[in-house]
């Protein structure tokens, strides 16, 4: 059983290292991509074609939908290397492993599940939004080559459509940052998911024994002996 336990936290360290990973992917990729509009937020946002070949935004998305993504992705981030360097520190026998933080770390996890969630649904539901309204809102015969990721030039001069005067966009590459990032984001959730699981497991695997100081601050209650 103790070297089923092992395994299991050896595996959950490899998939909190993973975690990490994708959580600074995501974070990267958004911020890169956020950059390139001005830091405006183009999740959930609509576009307006002038002509077959002009076209700008009509409405921009809120800009606290990337903002959440990059903050909690590298909050999450951080959080699962600093837990998995504290797996490798029990795994090589530096330290002991503290059960008693095992039902605090079950909670953690679940709510970095449900953050990291929400980002890839922000992800996925808000650049399909943006993207449904590109192709549908073509002017004339779209080319056969046509979708996301075919924009001609985010900067119309004279101004197309009706939003405000921006600075130029320079975000040509946005295409591949989202898909990249929305990627990441549901691979995440999967390696979370299967750390948090392999976690549980091991909770309700461990049997303590009598004493174990890694279960309670308290000392074991003996009692007296009369003779």
């Amino acid at each position: 059983m103790a070297a089923f336990s092992w395994l299991v936290s050896f595996a959950e360290t490899l998939l909190l290292v993973a975690t990490g990973f994708c959580g600074m992917i995501v974070s990267i990729c958004v911020a890169l991509a956020r950059n390139g509009f001005d830091g405006n937020c183009i999740l959930f946002s609509e576009v307006k074609w002038c002509n077959d070949t002009a076209l700008n935004f009509t409405y921009l998305g809120k800009r606290g939908s990337c903002h959440f993504i990059i903050v909690s992705e590298v909050l999450i981030a951080f959080y699962a290397l600093f837990y998995a360097i504290y797996h490798v520190c029990y795994l090589v026998e530096r330290m002991k492993e503290y059960h008693r933080l095992m039902l605090p770390a079950i909670v953690a996890n679940s709510v970095c599940l449900i953050c990291i969630f929400v980002s890839a649904c922000l992800l996925s539901i808000g650049f399909r939004r943006f993207c449904k309204s590109y192709v549908s809102g073509f002017i004339g015969t779209p080319p056969d080559d046509f979708s996301c990721s075919t924009v001609p030039s985010w900067n119309q001069h004279p101004k197309c459509g009706e939003f405000p005067e921006h600075k130029d966009f320079t975000s040509n590459n946005y295409y591949q940052l989202f898909t990249t990032s929305q990627g990441a984001a549901w691979f995440g959730f999967l390696f979370w998911c299967l750390a948090t699981a392999g976690l549980v497991a091991r909770r309700i695997m461990y049997k303590p024994s009598v004493g174990d100081p890694t279960t309670s601050d308290k000392a074991p209650i003996t009692g007296n002996i009369v003779i």
